[in-house]
């Protein structure tokens, strides 16, 4: 792939991920929201992808730890 055709491609996908954005009601004076979720909803979650944390977790940390 060329260098132009490259660029092109990144291009298209930073336009369709602002049409992402803008489709929800966002623009670039958004603030982004990180609030807390309850302790009950992160049980949930976690619980839900337990198998992707366990993985995560065991592939992911140094070892010995």
């Amino acid at each position: 792939m060329s260098q132009s055709s490259a660029s092109l491609v990144h291009d298209i996908i930073i336009q369709d991920s602002w049409r992402r954005c803008r489709d929800f009601g966002l623009s670039h004076q958004t603030r982004p929201s990180f609030g807390q979720l309850p302790n009950a909803e992160v049980s949930r979650l976690l619980e839900r992808h337990h198998g992707l944390v366990q993985t995560t977790h065991q592939e992911g940390s140094p070892a010995g730890l």
